[in-house]
């Protein structure tokens, strides 16, 4: 089964040693193995969609709503913005026999 180009899920996480919850972004594409990067930016620690229910990824970046740090999709690294050079934080993406996991701090939770 193919994914449609850009389709992005938000995937919760384990929370943090505070509790605080935590969710990843997980990018799927006909063209390309399935990504994952926690929902944080590297610049403010805030989420990277700032709880839009439209963000989704733009000619292979994902854009950070809060001052527009770009991150290209294929390996989370900034491109522009004031965390230039830094990179989204990856999430473990694994595909077996039983479908599609994200694997992050020991956690293994199934996506489909």
């Amino acid at each position: 089964m193919s994914e449609p180009a850009g389709e992005l899920r938000r995937i919760a996480l384990p929370p943090d040693e505070a509790g605080r919850p935590r969710e990843a972004l997980l990018v799927l594409a006909p063209d390309a193995p399935p990504r994952a990067y926690l929902n944080r930016c590297p610049h403010l620690d805030v989420p990277l969609d700032a709880g839009s229910p439209g963000f989704a990824p733009r000619r292979g970046e994902l854009i950070c709503h809060t001052h527009g740090a770009r991150f290209r999709v294929l390996d989370g690294y900034c491109t522009w913005g004031p965390c230039q050079g830094d990179a989204l934080l990856p999430v473990e993406v694994a595909r077996d026999a039983d479908g599609l996991w994200l694997v992050f701090e020991g956690a293994r939770l199934q996506v489909d």
